[in-house]
């Protein structure tokens, strides 16, 4: 009774983890170990036992671990580690892992493909131009007549002021025009007003002056017989000038004109046709200058 007692004792004493089991002998010397490295188990619970050659020691939780170690040292230290928390936390509990945010790089986004259609400018007036065209009428006393004309612009705020020079020549008319020659000469002075539409301008412009008719009648016996009348002159136009490169445009013009006789040198008896009152033009010609 006694033995049993003391035996009793000396396993107590030697196994301060009570949670500790397995070999007796085994627990005994490792106990005897934690206690001599003031080793607390707390609530740690496992197995020690032998299995061949080596020592395997098992911790006891949810998720069991064990360690195969070759002495008592190293178990003693095994235990040792799982009594620690400061050892056992970073190890069995488990930790988020940190995002990190990975900065991408920019996408450099593709490259667009333009197309471009090539077209000219809008036309638009500044500084002077200068025009000439070749124009065709008709009169109010049945007459056709054939002509040019020419002239210069200048740029004076929203309105292009101009001045021209006409001539013109009758070409077809009644029967008795048959014998007559009837030219005309005028001086006009105006402005245009530029207003683009399209890809060119539409200008609208007026224009007043003075002019001379002289009719001459072909006859061999007399070459002196002719009449010559002069007065003022008074005009509206419309043009459209549509450039063909950054300095020439392309000119159609349509006016109406108002002819006033006031004085006639004749040099004949022979009676000759009035002056016209009315005469609508129609030109085409180019324009030269600063179009851009």
């Amino acid at each position: 009774m006694i033995l049993i007692v003391a035996a009793a004792t000396g396993t107590a004493a030697a196994a301060p983890c009570g949670g500790l089991h397995g070999d007796a002998a085994l627990v005994s010397a490792v106990g005897d170990l934690l206690v001599q490295r003031n080793v607390s188990c707390g609530d740690l619970r496992g197995e020690i036992r032998h299995d061949g050659a080596s020592i395997v020691v098992t911790r006891e939780d949810a998720v069991p671990v064990e360690r195969r170690v070759a002495d008592i040292a190293t178990a003693a230290t095994v235990i040792e580690s799982w009594s620690d928390p400061n050892v056992t936390d970073p190890l069995l509990v488990a930790h988020p892992i940190p995002m990190i945010a990975v900065a991408e790089a920019p996408v450099e986004p593709a490259p667009r493909v333009v197309i471009v259609e090539r077209q000219l400018p809008p036309s638009t007036f500044h500084g002077s131009q200068l025009f000439a065209a070749a124009e065709t009428s008709v009169a109010d006393d049945r007459t056709t007549w054939a002509g040019a004309q020419i002239g210069a612009c200048v740029v004076i705020g929203p309105i292009c002021a101009e001045a021209s020079a006409r001539f013109a020549n009758v070409v077809d008319g009644p029967a008795f025009w048959s014998g007559l020659d009837r030219r005309s000469i005028e001086v006009l002075i105006g402005g245009d007003v530029p207003i683009n539409v399209g890809d060119g301008l539409l200008l609208l412009g007026f224009g007043g002056g003075t002019g001379q008719i002289h009719t001459r009648v072909d006859s061999r016996d007399d070459h002196r017989m002719a009449s010559e009348t002069g007065g003022l002159r008074a005009e509206v136009h419309a043009a459209y000038a549509y450039p063909i490169t950054r300095a020439i445009a392309v000119d159609v013009t349509l006016s109406l004109d108002l002819t006033q006789a006031t004085r006639s040198e004749k040099t004949t008896d022979m009676p000759l046709p009035d002056e016209p009152t009315f005469v609508g033009r129609f030109g085409v010609g180019l324009r030269w200058g600063h179009l851009q």
